[in-house]
């Protein structure tokens, strides 16, 4: 009996010890900013400087209609564009808000519209998707 017993405790260390090692794996913080996105062979650095042109070029690209800046699920919306953002609305991505996660990521902007006044904070999630960054939502911030 003893020697099930002992077998039953060194199956259970085990599976204890896996278990821990893939969650190690999986939780382990050893990204590295200069290394590139999976499979796309680009630095993080490229990423922001990718994602704050876009979202820059976002007045240009509604205004036309445009919605190759968006996510599929996104475009699937059907979204009026054009309604969007004024045409003459400036949009100043802020590059230090830059976070990115695997192909997901995340930088906050200043819209202003056409005349002045207060520019109005959001934050833009993305996607990485086809080989770009793409908008998959915005959402308005709340600046004291």
């Amino acid at each position: 009996m003893t020697g099930t017993r002992l077998r039953v405790a060194l199956a259970a260390v085990a599976v204890l010890l896996l278990a821990g090692g893939g969650l190690w794996w999986f939780v382990k913080d050893d990204h590295d900013p200069e290394s590139p996105l999976p499979g796309a062979g680009r630095t993080e650095v490229q990423d922001q400087q990718d994602a704050a042109a876009l979202i820059r070029a976002l007045p240009a690209a509604f205004a036309a209609n445009d919605e190759s800046a968006l996510s599929g699920s996104l475009r699937a919306e059907g979204l009026d564009l054009t309604r969007a953002l004024p045409a003459g609305t400036v949009v100043e991505p802020d590059r230090n808000t830059w976070h990115r996660a695997g192909a997901i990521a995340s930088m906050d902007a200043a819209a202003t519209s056409p005349g002045g006044g207060t520019a109005r904070q959001f934050s833009v999630v993305m996607v990485f998707e086809d080989g770009a960054w793409r908008i998959s939502g915005t959402y308005a911030k709340v600046v004291p």
